[in-house]
């Protein structure tokens, strides 16, 4: 490419007479013209405006693509949840079908897979978005408004809406009945905005969006009576159910909302790799594999293992949540 130049000007013969400035648009020589006596005067570029030029044309360049940023950093950064639909600790270490995938994608990068674990879905989109990972791996819902943001991988699950309430109910028919209701849901997320689209039919409606929970949060403040719906996606009630029996489905709220991958909105690059990773996971079935591994692992919870899964949680995590807490401040 070519760069602009000023060089420094040329008197015209007459004491205080005018400077003319001289731009060179190449690195050939170039002419000025001086009223003066002496006529034209010819003057090439010294060495320093070549190196000026140079340095220009340097800083032109574009930056390096996101796959060469990956590798010269050694590490993928993934955004994920703790929730067994998506990573947990489990007893033989990390685990969850959005962790094995993430593993599998960072090894065919050839580098090392870095985790950022957040306490939402939404939360993970967040942090995708604002460039602190390379990609959220959180059972994202890729509806319509979050792809006109971001890039999305391939669809690989398919979930449902529904709305959660204790048998004690009455549980609501359908959505005329949300009104009136104490509602919680977490802030931001696809169900926050079905409660959105449900306000401008349903009179009355009213719902509160909650920041630094999840969806099992959520379901415990049903069960416990603190408020009276919330709104689950099929896959996470498959699992909060076992720890919370006495909570049920009132209705489904919306269908097949597709589940992916999240990236940046100029992750052009790395997409197209994830796309062929997602190709070659399913076409030789490891990813049905992997899906249905964990769906069994899910279902193989019992009401005994939830409570005391439960009951663990409530006795322990108050020693820790300090730390947990000042370790998410300073991480953002």
């Amino acid at each position: 490419m070519t760069a602009s130049v000023p060089l420094r000007g040329f008197p015209d013969g007459r004491r205080g007479g005018p400077v003319r400035s001289l731009y060179s648009t190449s690195m050939e020589s170039q002419t000025a013209q001086s009223g003066g006596p002496r006529g034209t005067v010819r003057r090439r570029l010294g060495f320093p405006a070549v190196v000026l030029v140079a340095l220009m044309i340097g800083t032109c360049s574009s930056p390096p693509g996101l796959l060469v940023q990956i590798r010269e950093l050694g590490a993928l950064k993934v955004a994920t949840r703790n929730s067994p639909t998506a990573y947990f600790e489990g007893a033989a270490g990390p685990d969850g079908p959005e962790y094995e995938l993430a593993v599998g994608f960072a090894r065919a990068l050839g580098v090392r897979l870095e985790l950022r674990v957040l306490p939402s879905g939404t939360a993970a989109l967040e942090d995708v978005l604002s460039n602190r990972s390379h990609i959220a791996a959180a059972g994202i819902v890729a509806n319509e408004p979050r792809r006109a943001t971001g890039l999305f991988g391939p669809v690989y699950r398919r979930i449902s809406q529904h709305v959660i309430g204790h048998v004690r109910g009455p549980l609501p028919a359908g959505p005329a009945e949300l009104a009136g209701r104490r509602i919680a849901v977490i802030r931001g997320s696809t169900h926050a905005a079905s409660l959105a689209r449900l306000a401008a039919t349903v009179p009355g409606l009213q719902w509160t969006e909650l920041d630094n929970v999840d969806q099992l949060d959520l379901l415990a403040r049903v069960a416990g009576g603190a408020i009276d719906l919330t709104i689950a996606d099929s896959s996470e009630f498959a699992l909060g159910r076992y720890f919370h029996p006495e909570l049920r489905p009132a209705f489904t709220l919306l269908e097949s909302e597709e589940i992916a991958w999240a990236l940046g909105p100029r992750s052009h690059e790395l997409l197209a790799f994830v796309q062929r990773y997602f190709d070659g996971l399913a076409g030789d079935g490891r990813l049905a594999s992997i899906l249905a591994r964990h769906d069994r692992t899910m279902a193989r919870v019992d009401r005994i293992d939830a409570a005391a899964f439960v009951e663990d949680v409530r006795r322990t995590l108050p020693a820790y949540r300090p730390w947990f807490e000042e370790a998410a401040a300073e991480t953002g």
